[in-house]
This record gives structure tokens, sequence and C-alpha cells, in this order.
């Protein structure tokens, strides 16, 4: 949020933009932010132990969760690229690196589309089978994860 001297926030403060910091303050976030990020374990699952994913997790909780976390994977997963802004005007895809691109974007966009059919199309036909939601999501989870790795890291999916 930019606060400009004419904002109500700036009248209360006193101060122009409270918000900016400067290059030092700058810099020593960044330094912590990747010495926070070191910190963080590295030990992946194992292909013959794999961690539950999150969506199956959740919706192990009940019956109406399962319901839910469908309906989101569906419409809501894979939809939008996770973007790292932090060198504007560079735009990168967070995941990979990667510089966006029109052509980047315009893959995204396709596999974005394309997906989002793929899920509606199953996410119905096993509704009209009368398969559990819990089952519908681990199917859901299954066919995002099967999809081009670059596009799951485009969109941020974590199988």
């Amino acid at each position: 949020m930019r606060i400009d001297a004419t904002s109500p926030i700036a009248a209360l403060t006193g101060q122009q933009n409270p918000t900016r910091k400067s290059e030092a303050d700058t810099q020593q976030f960044n330094v912590q932010a990747v010495q926070a990020q070191a910190a963080l374990p590295t030990d992946k699952p194992t292909d013959s132990v794999k961690s539950e994913n999150m969506y199956v997790k959740m919706a192990r909780q009940s019956p109406d969760k399962a319901e839910e976390t469908a309906y989101s994977l569906v419409n809501d997963s894979m939809k939008d690229p996770l973007l790292n802004i932090s060198s504007w005007p560079v735009i990168r895809y967070s995941v990979s690196g990667q510089l966006v691109t029109d052509e980047s974007n315009a893959y995204f966009q396709k596999l974005s589309a394309d997906s989002l059919k793929l899920r509606t199309d199953l996410y119905n036909s096993e509704k009209a089978k009368g398969t559990s939601a819990l089952e519908i999501v681990e199917k859901l989870v299954a066919l995002n994860s099967s999809l081009p790795k670059s596009f799951q890291d485009m969109a941020n999916w974590q199988a």
C-alpha cells in the first residue's frame, strides 16, 4: 500500500510515506530472508515415503471439508502464476526463476485453461458416478501432479 501526503494515514501520522524503507533496511531484510530460508529443512520425502498432499489432508477432516476442497481444486488451483516482482520491472516466476515473457505467459494461460477443463470434466464425471468427495480430491491432485513440471512450477503446485 502506497501512502501519499494526502492520504488519511499520512494525515494521522504526519509522515509522507511511513511504509518507505531505506536501501539499507531493504538489504538487511533480504539477507535475513535468505538466512531464514537456508535454515529451513531441505529433506524432501523420497518416492517410497511421500508425505500426503495438503489438499488430501484437508479433505480427510470431514465430508463437508472434502466437498469444499474438491470444489476449490477444480476452480481455484493453478489458475494464476506465482510471480516474483522483487526486481521490478524484471518479473520472474517465483519457483523456477524463469523470466515472464509473452510466450511463457501464453503457455501458462493455455495450460491453465486446458487444465481447468480437465479438472471440471473429471469432477463432473466422478460426481455422476457417485464417487466420494475424498476420492475426487485424490484424483484431482493426481491430475494436477501429472501436468508438465514447468507449468506446476509457474503455478506453485506442490504435490
